[in-house]
């Protein structure tokens, strides 16, 4: 997602767009099975169906509402760039400047909020492996 934060309006669709995607597509590939095996792991096999649907319904409602935010991103900083195009620029350039400039903006979002993400994660994962030592200290069943 960083790397489409490079988007500029000399960008081409190769070097902006296809490369990145490409790395996306692979990135999101290796990403799913082994997030949906791990969010599945610590369910007792009865609850095996229904934390399944859980899981697939967060994944669903994560994508729209995360689209829903970066559409929104894109649209104000459309308007922001549309009132700082630089002088003297064709109506051709404008176009290109302002639709560059929101979409690196809305990756850009994007990038911080994956990265609040990840630290959440992390940090969430951090107090199970310290509640399990903690646990295990006092001599309960892990």
């Amino acid at each position: 997602m960083a790397w489409f934060t490079r988007i500029s309006d000399d960008s081409t669709y190769l070097s902006g767009v296809l490369d990145p995607m490409l790395l996306l597509g692979i990135g999101l590939g290796l990403l799913f099975v082994p997030a949906t095996a791990t969010a599945m792991s610590a369910v007792a096999p009865e609850d095996n169906g229904a934390a399944s649907g859980l899981v697939n319904v967060m994944q669903q409602i994560g994508g729209s509402l995360g689209l829903a935010i970066l559409v929104t991103v894109f649209g104000t900083a459309t308007r922001n760039s549309a009132e700082h195009v630089p002088a003297g620029s064709t109506t051709e350039e404008a176009k290109k400047f302002v639709l560059s400039d929101a979409i690196s903006t809305a990756f850009t979002a994007d990038v911080v909020f994956s990265a609040a993400v990840l630290l959440a994660a992390l940090f969430a994962i951090s107090n199970k492996k310290q509640q399990a030592v903690h646990d295990e200290a006092a001599g309960a069943p892990a």
